[in-house]
């Protein structure tokens, strides 16, 4: 009987995987050697022949790297030149070669925008069945997997960068390795992380290309009323407000030197964008900046620029005494010109002060009770000395007594 021919397949695996290798491998049974052997595909009148995927190399037709157009029926059988001259054909081997388990990157939380210092997990995932995978991520640019570091974790599927920075923006990908087959998944579609600013390709290329991002929201902090000087016990309100569209913020104040935030208190409140200090004190004197937080993305804004409050005691109108020694043959004294009604006198310093139109008055009052003062006691001088020379002390004092005793300084 003609020897019979035994397709084997190398190795044995029920399933096999695009882009692995397979080895279909022809023995005949007997003692008879120096076969030339030939391989059959079911539906080609031609027998298998070597090309790029594939080669021959005597009992074995090796595919290096199979596609999905390698898989069907395959058989054999082997010729020589001696009797038998050639054997029976081998029973069928069905070959099947399947697309490679596919390999899914998403993203944790699924935001398009990722501002610095944020927390985002790149999770990997192989479709169907397998397990045991062994992720391995890549970023676009780097010959090397990623690997974990000072901002970034490394666990199971999942690949967490802790606090993005802009060095963090980029495209990535990832794959499944596996001992068993198939010993390795697809690579997954490339997944865009945009972490606000700009990012460097590779430091050889020297090139910087501009990612299109979106900044942090800026906090804004103003005043209300807008006064660069406030007193004690006025009222005053600090705004924060962010930029853009964004709603739903919570406002919080820190003043300088600080560590914890401002909180309301007896002399303040806080009531949504507005921190106001109902009853101002040298206390809250000092730099104040505020920021806004909220669920959504972003979750917080950009700290807003410091707003210097300035808080100053209260002026009190103070009362101004000028005595006034007059020496007899002194010159008249030139009264000294008056302030403004928003300056009080001290000594020879002037200290503005919005609350002294009152104390301008009084001094204003005081000199001209002074100076009739002064013209009384001048004319009384005079007539004093007019009478010494005329004689007039000789008149007869009972005659010309006055009524009044404050009148006797005015009679000879």
């Amino acid at each position: 009987e003609r020897p019979q021919a035994v397709l084997t397949q190398e190795p044995a695996w029920t399933q096999i995987y695009e882009s692995e290798r397979v080895t279909l491998r022809c023995q005949v049974q007997g003692g008879y050697t120096d076969w030339r052997f030939t391989w059959y595909k079911a539906g080609r009148n031609a027998p298998v022949t070597q090309d790029y995927y594939s080669s021959i190399d005597g009992d074995r037709y090796t595919i290096s790297s199979a596609t999905g157009d390698h898989s069907g029926e395959y058989t054999c059988k082997g010729e020589r030149r001696g009797n038998p001259s050639y054997s029976k054909t081998s029973d069928a081997l069905t070959l099947r070669v399947s697309e490679r388990p596919q390999a899914v990157l998403t993203q944790e939380p699924a935001w398009t925008q990722i501002y610095e210092s944020e927390s985002v997990t790149l999770r990997c995932q192989v479709q169907g069945g397998y397990t045991d995978w062994k992720f391995t991520w890549y970023k676009a640019g780097r010959n090397a997997p990623v690997t974990q570091d000072y901002y970034s974790s490394i666990y199971g599927d999942r690949y967490t960068i802790r606090y993005a920075t802009r060095d963090h923006s980029g495209e990535y990908t990832c794959k499944g390795e596996r001992r068993g087959n198939p010993s390795y998944s697809k690579t997954s579609h490339a997944l865009t992380l945009r972490v606000s600013g700009t990012y460097s390709t590779p430091s050889s290329a020297r090139l910087w290309t501009p990612i299109p991002t979106i900044e942090r929201p800026q906090a804004v902090l103003t005043r209300e009323p807008a006064w660069t000087q406030i007193y004690e016990s006025e009222r005053v309100t600090l705004r924060c407000q962010v930029q853009g569209g964004y709603t739903d913020w919570k406002f919080t104040w820190y003043k300088a030197g600080r560590n914890a935030p401002v909180t309301q208190d007896y002399y303040s409140s806080i009531d949504g964008d507005r921190y106001t200090i109902r009853y101002a004190t040298r206390d809250h004197s000092g730099e104040y900046t505020c920021k806004g937080e909220r669920t959504g993305n972003p979750s917080y804004s950009k700290t807003s620029d410091a707003l210097t409050l300035r808080v100053s005691a209260r002026v009190s109108t103070s009362t101004l005494t000028v005595t006034t020694i007059i020496h007899e043959g002194s010159p008249r004294p030139n009264p000294t010109p008056p302030v403004s009604s928003d300056q009080t006198a001290v000594g020879e310093k002037t200290k503005t002060c919005p609350d002294c139109a009152l104390g301008s008055w009084l001094w204003i009052l005081q000199t001209v009770y002074i100076t009739v003062l002064i013209l009384l006691f001048s004319a009384v001088q005079i007539y004093t000395r007019t009478c010494r020379n005329t004689g007039s002390a000789d008149l007869d004092y009972e005659n010309t007594r006055p009524s009044h005793p404050a009148a006797e300084t005015l009679l000879c």
